[in-house]
C-alpha cells in the first residue's frame, strides 16, 4: 500500500525528519513490539525535485523495485520517501540513492532505524544487522550513552542520520545517531 500525503512542515530539519520517521526525542526511539526482528525498521529519504503526485508515482515504482523493500510512502510537501523494509532485511542503501536518481531526482538525505547487536569490529563500535551487514555508529553523545547503558552484545534498536556518501557500494554505512534503545 502507499500514500502520497502532502505535509507542510516549516523546513526541512533533520528533527523534523526524524519525528516523521517515528523517532522520540531523547535517548529512545519508538518502542519495538514482539514483531520486530533484527534489520533495518524504516529508512526515510530526502527527495529533492519531488513535486507533484505524478512525480510522487514514478518514484514510488522505482523504490518499489529496490531489494528488500516492502512499502513506500510518498510524502510531496515534505519532499521525502518513507521505505519499510520486509522483516528481518537490509535495503542497501546505494541502490536507494540510485533509485531515487533513477525517477529524476536528487538524494538528499537518509535517516534510518534499525535493530540489532551492539558489538566491535576492529575497534568500530557498530549495530550488526542480518547478513553480516554492519552499521558503524559516529562517535557522538547519543554513542556514548548507549556504550553506557548497554551491557556486552546487546539487542538495540537505533535510529540515526546516514553520514557521508550514501552511494558507496561497500558497507559499512556510518550513522550519527540521534536515539536507541537497549531492548535485550
Amino acid at each position: 500500500m502507499s500514500r502520497y500525503t502532502n505535509l507542510r512542515p516549516a523546513g526541512w530539519i533533520l528533527a523534523g525528519l526524524l519525528i516523521a520517521a517515528g523517532v522520540a526525542t531523547g535517548n529512545a526511539v519508538a518502542g519495538s513490539g514482539p514483531e520486530e526482528q533484527p534489520g533495518m525498521l524504516r529508512v526515510v529519504v530526502r527527495v529533492d525535485g519531488l513535486s507533484c503526485p505524478f512525480c510522487a508515482y514514478g518514484l514510488e515504482k522505482k523504490l518499489r523495485k529496490v531489494d528488500g523493500v516492502a512499502g513506500v510512502e510518498i510524502r510531496v510537501d515534505a519532499g521525502e520517501a518513507e521505505l519499510t523494509p520486509a522483516a528481518g532485511t537490509v535495503i542497501d542503501l546505494a541502490q536507494v540513492a540510485e533509485a531515487v536518481r533513477d525517477g529524476g531526482f536528487t538524494p538528499r538525505g537518509i535517516v534510518i532505524e534499525a535493530l540489532g547487536r551492539l558489538t566491535e569490529v576492529d575497534g568500530v563500535v557498530a549495530i550488526e544487522l542480518p547478513g553480516g551487514a554492519l552499521l558503524r555508529l559516529a562517535d557522538n553523545a547519543q554513542r556514548r550513552a548507549l556504550l553506557a547503558a548497554a551491557v556486552g552484545p546487546a539487542l538495540v534498536r537505533v535510529a540515526g542520520g546516514v553520514e557521508g556518501d550514501s552511494d558507496r557500494q561497500h558497507r559499512p554505512v556510518t550513522i550519527a545517531l540521534t536515539g536507541f534503545e537497549v531492548v535485550g
